[in-house]
């Protein structure tokens, strides 16, 4: 794509319409409301979601099934699964570097555009940060200048998301199912994220849709109600001690599912795609995912202590990420915070920062408890 067409396409960066994206002050460019910090991010578990309706028969509508539950809520906190944190101050200490990097991407607060884009002639008002302060213009304020990218490689990036956007468009005019958006649009854009960024940690996305989750791990009251699986994961490709402990312990699994690519792959990030914003959130999958997840690993290592687990939901264009940490025997876990969209260029470059700091926290964090844990 030569240098006037990253300019068009960026200057004419269009919602699911087709018409270009006007940024109004007070709210959050691709978001559906003012834009929002610490304790008012949103929940992902509402007043009029799923988790209050009255028991339904399983629905064949395009999205997952309805669950046949009267409060998924109440059903979540006996189980011992509840929500604690809607502020940094609240959340363990080893999530709070994740959280801040998370939150300033959000704002605006850390640049994530690429130099090596931002200087071809991009007019000032083209990406900017529009939210309850004035915007700044991209070349004063968001350009990245040490891009792990070389120029021409970030270029060839480029016009990947470009082409990611495209898909993300169609599959919002055409209103597809979960599982196109997690093949056009989803599970791309995290390859893209990953696969050429340095770091510590040999993480790879994963989808898992067809992984369930062992019995034994699943919280005994959820058993007959058990939700649907996750859509896609970020896992550790095997370490010498994830090998050894599975060669060691008559190849059980290291995960709560047996599903043949995790099996010795430590999940380190559930993700949950929603087709349609209207419907169950996904934060009761990721929940009951994450909460069997310590289960398994409780079950290795009882007296472990366990990070802070970062958890991403997909709900059509817009990306959340929120935190779930054990305190005793109760799985406590945080509001989220909204950090991209694929509606437009600057959304998909904040989740591309988000997700690669995801990554150093993987390998800086989470690599080294793993390794312990299995040794």
């Amino acid at each position: 794509m030569p240098a006037n067409g990253i300019e068009l396409w960026l200057a004419n960066t269009a919602d699911a319409t087709g018409n270009p994206q006007k940024v109004l002050p007070g709210k959050a460019k691709g978001g559906d409301g003012p834009c929002r910090r610490s304790a008012d991010l949103h929940s992902g578990i509402d007043d009029d979601d799923d988790l209050d309706q009255e028991p339904s028969e399983p629905s064949s509508s395009r999205s997952t099934t309805t669950w046949s539950i009267r409060s998924m809520r109440f059903l979540l906190e006996s189980a011992g699964i509840i929500r604690d944190a809607s502020e940094l101050v609240d959340l363990p200490a080893d999530a709070h570097n994740l959280y801040s990097f998370i939150d300033d991407v959000s704002y605006g607060g850390t640049p994530y555009v690429p130099e090596a884009i931002q200087v071809l002639s991009i007019s000032i008002t083209t990406l900017c940060l529009s939210c309850d302060r004035m915007p700044l213009p991209i070349a004063n304020h968001l350009h990245l200048s040490n891009y792990h990218l070389e120029p021409e490689a970030a270029i060839v990036e480029f016009q990947t998301l470009s082409d990611i956007l495209d898909e993300a468009r169609r599959c919002d005019i055409n209103d597809v199912l979960e599982s196109h958006w997690n093949s056009a649009v989803n599970y791309p854009l995290l390859r893209v994220a990953l696969r050429s960024y340095p770091c510590d940690a040999n993480v790879k996305v994963w989808d898992v849709m067809g992984a369930t989750i062992i019995e034994e791990y699943v919280p005994h009251n959820l058993i007959s109600n058990r939700p649907t699986q996750v859509d896609l994961c970020l896992a550790l490709e095997p370490e010498v001690a994830m090998k050894n402990f599975i060669s060691n312990n008559d190849d059980t699994p290291i995960n709560q599912t047996a599903y043949s690519p995790l099996y010795d792959r430590l999940i380190t990030v559930a993700i949950k795609t929603k087709a349609l914003a209207q419907n169950a959130t996904g934060t009761p999958q990721l929940l009951v995912w994450t909460r069997a997840w310590v289960s398994r690993i409780r079950h290795i290592a009882p007296e472990t202590t366990i990070p802070a687990l970062p958890m991403i939901r997909i709900v059509r264009n817009d990306w959340y990420m929120s935190w779930a940490w054990m305190e005793g025997e109760i799985m406590r876990y945080s509001t989220d915070v909204r950090f991209g969209d694929t509606r437009s260029v600057r959304g998909m470059y904040q989740i591309l920062a988000a997700l690669r700091h995801l990554a150093d926290w993987i390998g800086n964090v989470f690599k080294p408890w793993a390794i312990r844990l299995f040794q």
